[in-house]
């Protein structure tokens, strides 16, 4: 079984590294956000990975989003609050890593 790991703000330079980072370990990243072409246009450069558009304020669409996914990187700035709380509540069982500068933080958030 592939693992999923969804990656909101995934259109952005830091999101692009961690996703090549997933494809280079066999993990399939699933790029989420707001803007569908943004998103497309990372997903070529990835060499298909799958997207799917989430705003933050939709929880219809966060739950979408997070189906599937074993772990959840927010690199969309000051959102992690509200996406963890999502994310708990999707039954995956699994805290959010915490991005700070760019640079994921591989301890557990609670």
């Amino acid at each position: 079984m592939i693992k999923q790991v969804g990656i909101y703000g995934a259109a952005g330079h830091t999101a692009k590294i961690v996703a090549a980072e997933l494809l280079a370990r066999g993990i399939m990243p699933i790029l989420g956000g707001r803007n569908r072409a943004k998103l497309e246009a990372a997903a070529l450069e990835l060499k298909g990975a799958e997207i799917r558009i989430a705003h933050i304020d939709r929880p219809e669409e966060l739950r979408y989003f997070l189906k599937g996914c074993t772990a959840v990187v927010n690199c969309a700035g000051r959102l992690q609050r509200r996406l963890c709380r999502c994310f708990a509540r999707s039954g995956a069982g699994h805290p959010l890593p915490r991005l700070h500068d760019g640079c994921l933080d591989r301890q557990q958030s609670a």
